[in-house]
């Protein structure tokens, strides 16, 4: 793409106004009314503006290259900013071959959480049983870390060196020295290793479900006040658990179940917040299915109107929701 004219070109542009008429063009009317003449200033204008497209791309002007406004458009979208927090893609799966340790991750595209830098990635499979190597079917543990069992962060993040590509991996921190110098990073998802295992999971974007549920809490008469309940999800982010709550009582009782950034509340017939499971009338037992907040530590509050040897409380984990950042 360039200025490039047979002949009769001239060094100055054509003046805006050379010639100007209505705003659409027309075949005009034989023996009665012209046609069209583009005129000068036209070829000017377009020639222009996509010249305009190109340099903006960083490209070389070149007459003999006849891509060069789709090469810039191309790189253009690439190379925008995506919106602050923005995530997309970037699923996680244990993987099929050794999901003990492996996870498949899926290409995805996200925006670093320092706002500064696109990561833009491919599918790949990232080892926690083996420190960290560039590329697929390779180690994804931070070299600094053993490998426990708890809570790991997996993260997209943009290499210095090898193309400076993007690859993943994997740490307990929320503040990870990055492999090969890595200075841009977001975390894509967290996992459980349990027993020296990643555990199974149903993982469809933000929704991570464990294939076997876990009985976090069994608890016998609990007493009437708040009580912080630690269940089976990762620590260090808040999290939407996903649990079961079943009431057990001879005697009626009422709770609730609440996040513990709110303020300690009684559960009430008639009073806010009122309640999520039981009856305080009849002696019987309740249960339902709830999602609540946790805290950094994997907890959330439960709370009891009423409480004898008969009451016990039971709270199985079903997973979480995690929103990866997207809310700063």
């Amino acid at each position: 793409m360039d200025r490039v004219y047979k002949s009769g070109a001239v060094a100055g542009a054509p003046a805006a106004a050379e010639n100007a008429s209505g705003p659409y063009p027309t075949a005009g009317v034989p023996g009665v009314t012209a046609p069209t003449k583009p005129g000068p200033f036209w070829f000017h204008m377009i020639v222009e503006e996509l010249l305009a497209l190109v340099a903006d791309a960083n490209i070389a002007f070149d007459k003999t290259v006849l891509t060069q406004v789709r090469d810039a458009v191309r790189a253009l979208v690439a190379g925008a900013a995506l919106p602050r927090n923005y995530l997309s893609g970037y699923g996680l799966a244990n993987n099929a071959g050794d999901a003990t340790n492996d996870i498949d991750i899926s290409a995805g595209a996200a925006r670093s959480s320092d706002d500064t830098t696109n990561l833009v990635g491919g599918a790949m499979t990232k080892m926690i049983d083996a420190v960290w190597a560039a590329g697929t079917a390779a180690g994804g543990r931070i070299s600094s870390e053993s490998l426990v069992n708890g809570t790991w962060h997996a993260y997209a993040f943009k290499r210095t060196t090898g193309g400076a590509g993007i690859d993943y991996c994997w740490s307990q921190s929320l503040a990870p020295t990055l492999p090969d110098s890595g200075t841009k990073s977001r975390r894509i998802g967290s996992w459980l290793r349990e027993a020296g295992v990643m555990i199974p999971m149903v993982v469809d974007g933000d929704y991570f479900r464990r294939k076997a549920s876990v009985l976090d809490v069994n608890a016998n008469n609990p007493g009437a006040t708040a009580v912080s309940r630690t269940l089976s999800v990762p620590n260090g982010i808040k999290v939407y658990a996903m649990f079961n709550a079943f009431i057990q009582s001879n005697i009626g009782t009422r709770s609730i179940f609440s996040d513990l950034d709110a303020n300690d509340e009684a559960p009430s017939p008639s009073a806010a917040p009122l309640s999520d499971v039981g009856d305080a009338i009849s002696a019987t037992s309740h249960s339902r299915a709830l999602i609540v907040r946790t805290n950094t530590s994997a907890q959330v509050r439960s709370r009891i109107n009423n409480s004898d040897a008969s009451v016990n409380v039971y709270m199985a984990t079903t997973g979480w929701i995690d929103l990866k950042g997207r809310n700063g």
